[in-house]
């Protein structure tokens, strides 16, 4: 199974809101790029008008700027992506690793403690699990 979802933080990175959903079996671009779409259309019924798209992906903000062919597994995600640039001012893209110290071309990466990056999701699974008591 995978997911998607993202964070959302104003200007100055206070917390907004945070969005998650089970895609079911795709790749790990069209993931991102339902990411995206699904946060953009949040962003939409929200009101933003000026957005900064961080991604982890150096192929999904490629396949965003540049476009791909139409037999391209990708091709609708990045069609409908492409239809909701008009409700925007002002959309930026940049991949975010670099501020968190990695770099695109590691691959793999073990940390010995949750990194300051995976804190919201990990408390937003907690907040939403069900734990029984007893047996």
């Amino acid at each position: 199974m995978v997911a998607c979802g993202g964070a959302v933080r104003d200007h100055l990175e206070a917390f907004i809101f945070a969005f998650t959903k089970q895609l079911g079996h795709c790749s790990a671009i069209q993931a991102e790029l339902w990411g995206i779409l699904i946060g953009m259309r949040l962003f939409a019924q929200r009101g933003f008008r000026q957005i900064c798209i961080e991604i982890d992906s150096k192929s999904s903000v490629q396949l965003i700027t540049v476009g791909c062919v139409s037999l391209h597994p990708c091709a609708i995600l990045v069609t409908h992506i492409h239809s909701l640039f008009p409700t925007f001012q002002q959309v930026y893209y940049g991949h975010d690793l670099a501020k968190y110290g990695l770099l695109m071309d590691q691959t793999f990466r073990v940390f010995d403690v949750v990194p300051s990056f995976c804190l919201i999701n990990l408390l937003l699974e907690n907040v939403s699990t069900v734990y029984g008591i007893g047996l």
